[in-house]
């Protein structure tokens, strides 16, 4: 199938440079409007609210964790940026790009006579509105990243290939690092376990003839990319199975509607109808959604999965008929069901995600340049840049939608109406914008479709408490408990709730049942502190703001309560350097200021709290002239 290699200027470097600023320039104008782009569902829980990434030091001890190396990236980006979101798109686009890139090289392999199919398919990939999932969702660059490596450790093998003398340094320096990427990719993201298949299939269909290797000579070549994979299917799947737990819960899936029949063969009959949705997407991308809300069949054997099955391996069939006929229909048939072999299978997950056709995306494009190159005269290059073109204005659509988070979860519902969770998502952004009602209506309905999701009592909660409702709160919370007993979340706000209210025991005794459940959360520790403050238990109260600082130095608060609390005890010098460190944490807080200042007083420090006076000053003149008013007293 391979062909000789094009001597022309589209074959020379600066064809290939030609076709880079091509891609990226293209990238950078369908992407560049989204730097803005709020974070997303599981943005919140992966990178905000994770620990893990806000400190370098522990990023890299979690290293070798899942996804260990996705969550270093993040924690590069919250060191430099904090939760400023627009670094952590540019990243997220300039992986898209590099792989787009990548992508072109390899297509340069497929197609070695035809530059404009090789770069057709490049810009296919960067620019179909499918790949907005894996680019624009901050936390799928677990997804674009993987996908990154999973395609250099192609191409690298590609270029090992090409150096068929095994003695030369280059051919080892290029299959050693191909093996490197390959790890690597694996560690991302599980989905690129795929590779060694990945490799015969490219191997077999683009590399010329010539070069060929025997089928065992090619097992024990493509041997070492297996291990990884094989080391991620021992610890994920086996281990768990032989240990009795099973793989149903691999995935952690929350209780949601659509997931009450998930297993292993339900969540396998749902993909073979899954598997059709994602073509249509792909061929018609129209009606796109974060959350799609297919439900997991309840019986394997009813008629739509099963003609979902037969169409399935009608296209596999297809794909080993046409192996000679139609080659590239071949190839790009089975890239698409390779791409999805780890996620769409039984592994069990949430049904349909977008981001999931990343690297399936490869077989899509090799299948519509080929039926392009069919095209008389300048066919090609006019239906090319037709195409492209329209999925690049769909592509900035989808982004611009990306950037309205009540439009797009707006949008969403209109399209899984039965969700609970765009529910959720979409009354949590009413609520972060002051429309509590409609968040209020959406969280009410929500719980009609599931009462047993425990987010919707916690964020239900919080609506009537904004709204001064403090029994229906607390009534609310206590019905997720009776639903879900086994949840911190309620107990927490449950003790939050009962603190505002000043019921300090009942408080303090939901949140030791929060504290058992949750051992190291420093949120509980800190509000259960203030319960026992409240009630005078002072050495119960310093115990627990000291535990909840173990678990996180970086709250001012929790210093500040500190300080109260071991000033209250007498504990002066302590107290001091409590509030000095608030106060470093949060220069602009003119309580904790004032409360140095008084300190210091108590500690007959006048000159120290003198000092105090032109700052507290400029942050609060009524509490200067207050601590004016104490310095005078003493004088």
């Amino acid at each position: 199938m391979a062909e000789s290699k094009n001597k022309s200027w589209e074959g020379t470097g600066r064809g290939d440079l030609a076709a880079f600023v091509g891609i990226c320039l293209l990238g950078i104008l369908i992407y560049a409007h989204t730097l803005q782009v709020p974070w997303y569902m599981d943005d919140v829980r992966a990178i905000v609210e994770n620990r893990t990434i806000h400190q370098l030091s522990e990023a890299w001890e979690d290293l070798f964790s899942g996804r260990g190396f996705a969550n270093l990236t993040f924690a590069f980006n919250y060191h430099y940026g904090g939760t400023k979101v627009v670094g952590y798109h540019i990243v997220n686009i300039v992986i898209h790009l590099v792989t787009s890139c990548l992508v072109f090289l390899l297509f340069k392999r497929v197609f070695p006579s035809r530059y404009l199919l090789a770069l057709g398919g490049a810009l296919i990939f960067v620019a179909h509105p499918l790949q907005t999932q894996a680019v624009t969702y901050i936390v799928q660059r677990m997804t674009s990243l993987a996908a990154l490596f999973f395609f250099l450790a192609l191409y690298l093998y590609v270029r090992a290939r090409e150096n068929t003398d095994h003695k030369e340094s280059r051919h080892w320096v290029f299959y050693g690092s191909a093996i490197v990427c390959g790890v690597l990719a694996v560690f991302f993201k599980q989905n690129t376990a795929v590779l060694p298949v990945a490799i015969i299939l490219f191997d077999r269909y683009f590399l010329a003839e010539e070069r060929r290797l025997s089928w065992s000579r090619q097992f024990w070549y493509v041997a070492p990319f297996a291990i990884a994979p094989i080391g991620l299917a021992v610890t994920s799947l086996l281990l768990p199975a032989l240990s009795g737990e099973g793989i149903a819960n691999v995935g952690g899936m929350p209780d949601l509607v659509h997931l009450r029949h998930l297993s292993p063969l339900n969540y396998l009959a749902t993909e073979f109808s899954v598997i059709w949705l994602y073509l249509r997407l792909l061929f018609v991308p129209y009606g796109q959604a974060l959350d799609y809300d297919i439900p997991i069949v309840a019986t394997v054997w009813e008629a739509k999965t099963l003609i979902a099955a037969l169409g399935v391996v009608a296209l596999l069939a297809t794909a080993a008929y046409m192996r000679k006929r139609l080659p590239y229909l071949s190839a790009g048939i089975l890239w698409f069901f390779l791409g999805l072999a780890v996620e769409s299978t039984i592994i069990p997950l949430d049904p349909v995600f977008e981001h999931r056709l990343y690297i399936p995306m490869f077989g899509f494009a090799l299948v519509v340049m080929a039926a392009l190159a069919r095209l008389p005269g300048r066919g090609a290059w006019v239906g090319t840049f037709l195409l492209v073109a329209a999925l690049s204005v769909l592509t900035w659509q989808r982004n611009d939608l990306w950037n309205d988070p009540a439009a797009f979860y707006e949008d969403n519902l209109r399209r899984a109406p039965r969700s609970e969770r765009v529910h959720l998502d979409l009354a949590n952004v009413y609520r972060k914008q002051g429309r509590l009602e409609e968040a209020q209506q959406l969280y009410e309905r929500a719980l009609e479709i599931n009462p047993d999701y425990v987010l919707l009592h916690i964020n239900l909660s919080m609506v009537y408490a904004a709204q001064k409702q403090h029994k229906k709160a607390v009534q609310i919370l206590l019905e997720g408990v009776r639903r879900n007993p086994s949840h911190f979340k309620l107990y927490n706000n449950l003790g939050v709730l009962y603190n505002f209210q000043g019921k300090y025991a009942e408080a303090a005794a939901y949140l030791q049942k929060g504290l058992m459940l949750e051992p190291y959360n420093a949120t509980v520790y800190f509000n259960l502190a203030l319960a026992y403050e409240r009630l005078g238990r002072l050495e119960d109260a310093i115990y627990h703001y000291r535990r909840s600082l173990e678990l996180d130095r970086s709250d001012p608060m929790t210093y500040f309560n500190l300080g109260v609390a071991l000033n209250k005890k007498g504990e002066l010098k302590e107290a001091l350097q409590a509030f000095l460190v608030a106060a470093q944490l949060n220069p602009n807080h003119a309580g904790t200021l004032y409360n140095v200042g008084l300190t210091y007083l108590d500690l007959r420090d006048v000159a120290s709290a003198l000092n105090l006076l032109p700052r507290l000053s400029v942050l609060n003149p009524e509490m200067a002239k207050r601590l004016q008013l104490r310095i005078s007293e003493l004088r």
